[in-house]
Formats: C-alpha cells, sequence, structure tokens
C-alpha cells in the first residue's frame, strides 16, 4: 500500500513540473546537434531539421542531409569547440541563434585554445521554430570567423 501512495505523488509531482523554459529547451537542442556532429550521426542531427527547411543557398532537408554525409565521409573524426554568443526570442515559437564553432580533425587541449591545431572556425546563425513540443532548425547560414569569436 505505501509503494502505490508514493507512485501517487511522483505522479502527481511530475503532472504539476512544467516544462522546461524555451531557453532550456533551446540549449538541449544546441547540446544534441553538437553530440550528434561529432558522432558523425546524420540520421539524429537532419532530426533537429524541419521538413521547411530552406536555406540562402536554396538548400532543403534532404540536400543539408546528403552535405553531412559527404562532410562525414570525409573527415575522420570531428571535434568541436562551440560557443553560444547569443539567444534571441522574436516570438514565442522562434529562436534565433548565433553559435561561433571550430571544427577540427583532431581533440582540442583541455584549455580550450586553438594552439597548434588547424581548426575552420565559423560563425553559425541559425533559426529555430517550435513545431508542436520540439525546435527545428528553419535555415542556418554559416560564414567564417575569427579565433576571437570564439573566447
Amino acid at each position: 500500500m505505501r509503494s502505490v501512495l508514493v507512485l501517487a505523488i511522483s505522479l502527481g509531482l511530475m503532472a504539476c513540473t512544467r516544462a522546461p523554459a524555451p531557453e532550456a529547451q533551446v540549449r538541449a537542442l544546441l547540446a544534441q546537434a553538437e553530440h550528434a556532429a561529432t558522432s558523425k550521426d546524420v540520421t539524429a542531427l537532419t532530426a533537429l531539421v524541419s521538413e521547411r527547411y530552406k536555406d540562402d543557398d536554396g538548400r532543403d532537408r534532404q540536400t543539408l542531409g546528403r552535405l553531412l554525409r559527404v562532410y562525414f565521409l570525409r573527415h575522420d573524426s570531428i571535434h568541436l569547440l562551440t560557443r553560444i554568443v547569443s539567444i534571441r526570442f522574436p516570438a514565442p515559437d522562434r529562436a534565433e541563434v548565433v553559435i561561433a564553432a571550430a571544427l577540427a580533425g583532431t581533440p582540442f587541449p583541455s584549455n580550450a585554445s586553438l594552439d597548434g591545431i588547424a581548426a575552420d572556425i565559423h560563425r553559425l546563425d541559425i533559426s529555430l521554430a517550435r513545431e508542436g513540443s520540439d525546435w527545428r532548425a528553419m535555415r542556418v547560414a554559416w560564414r567564417s570567423a575569427q579565433v576571437s569569436d570564439l573566447f
């Protein structure tokens, strides 16, 4: 009987808990994307992209997935050093994220410096939209960035 009471209280508490704040949800999505990229998991990465995705170069979700597959095949390993520059919410169901990211084929030193590492540094401007209860990428624009953007 006691275990039934504990279960009932637990379920009641779970029902009262609120969903994570939008910023926490977006940060979780970004962490998922980073993990999928370093794992070279195209399926997991494209699952975070909206079916309505369209970037400035006219790429859709399927084209983006194909580009990721080629990139992952060409690189034995992928290591990322990222910094979220900003997260804005222009509307309750929209988010604009800016990320600075360094991509390398070898691990970054533990002090998070780029000393002795050949890395490509990019700025990613990401537009997200809430689709149901999930956030998905609607557009990503990237351009070259500087080491100073990471720190």
